[in-house]
Parts: C-alpha cells; structure tokens; sequence
C-alpha cells in the first residue's frame, strides 16, 4: 500500500483537545476528513456538511472560515452552482510525506502556494540521513518553511489564544 493517504493522528488528537475551536468546528474538520480523496481534497457542499452535522449552512460557513483562518483547511471556490474544493493541511492529512498539489488562490489561505515538484520538508529522520543529498540552501529553505508552519499552526502544540 505505497500510495495511501495517512493521516497525522497526533496532530489530529492535538487539534481534537484544543479548546479554540468549538465542537462543531471539530466535527466539520473530521467530517471532510472523511470526505477527503487521494490528494487531501474533498467537495462536499455546504448543504450536505450541514445535513451531516446537524446545522444550519450559515453555521457551517462560520466553522469552515474558522478552520481556513487558522489554517487546517484551504478553501478554493470551482464555480457558480458547484461545491467548493476543500484541501486539508498537509501536516494533519499526507501522501507518503510529499505532496502533489498544484494549488494558488486568491481564496487560499494558504501564503504559499505549493507547485508541481515541491515536496514537504523531510522529516528530521531523513535530514540525519547520510543518503540524503540535499544542499545547504534547501536545507536551510526547509527549515525556514518548516518554522512557518510551526509559527502558523503553533496552537497544535499547546498555545492556546486567551
């Protein structure tokens, strides 16, 4: 099973316990888990999340400009009468530890877009590694995009805004 999906349970479990976020915004991000295919990204519409839930769309609509502003979900409109395009963050939900996202929209809250041919930094494992062949440069790029991550989703790691 080389090309399965994974999902990130420790970091999954650290969102699940923060207090930030109500239970329904918890509720809707596991339920587009659910609905999340090969890529991380899921198309069910407002309606359907609502029906799923229990709530009214205008809620689900709040819950989901919760999740994008704090950067567990990316949001990318398809078009008049279609649902939006749902891309979970890529430290919770990932294919085999790269990414094969083609995704930059205005309506991403997403700060960097991530092209074809970018992966996601390696694991600390992986930069021990002597096979690894990787230049000071992109270790150093690695770094301070894995910082950025860090400092974007810091309330997975045990902050909490008071």
């Amino acid at each position: 099973m080389e090309n399965v999906n994974k999902i990130h349970f420790e970091r999954l479990a650290e969102f699940i316990r923060n207090s930030r976020f109500s239970t329904t915004q918890k509720a809707l991000f596991v339920d587009i888990l659910l609905y999340a295919g090969v890529n991380g990204d899921a198309f069910p519409s407002q309606e359907t999340l609502a029906n799923d839930l229990g709530q009214t769309p205008r809620n689900i609509r709040y819950c989901l400009d919760m999740l994008c502003a704090a950067g567990l979900v990316s949001k990318k409109r398809r078009g008049f009468s279609k649902s939006n395009q749902y891309l979970i963050n890529e430290e919770i939900y990932f294919r085999n530890g790269s990414s094969n996202r083609n995704f930059s929209s205005s309506h991403s809250s997403n700060p960097l877009p991530v092209r074809p041919g970018n992966t996601l930094p390696p694991n600390v494992t992986q930069l021990n590694n002597s096979n690894n062949d990787l230049s000071e440069e992109e270790k150093e790029r690695i770094e301070k995009r894995k910082q950025e991550i860090r400092e974007k989703l810091s309330f997975l790691k045990g902050g909490s805004r008071k």
